[in-house]
């Protein structure tokens, strides 16, 4: 099943190509820019906005360990 989140078929959107080779660059970042970052929360503890059409993360708590 193909992914929807871009659309699909008449609905496609125009820039998806280009969003899909950004968002490995944009996820990437953070770990190379702060190596010492850290999630601030137990593995389960992240709520997701289930009113989201994504589903996305509510929050995401993080630490810098110096």
């Amino acid at each position: 099943m193909a992914h929807l989140g871009f659309g699909h078929g008449a609905r496609y959107r125009v820039g998806a190509p280009l969003v899909r080779i950004e968002l490995p660059v944009v996820f990437s970042q953070p770990a190379a820019r702060f190596p010492t970052l850290r999630p601030g929360c137990a593995p389960r503890e992240p709520t997701f906005d289930t009113h989201m059409p994504t589903g996305g993360l509510s929050a995401l708590p993080v630490s810098r360990y110096v």
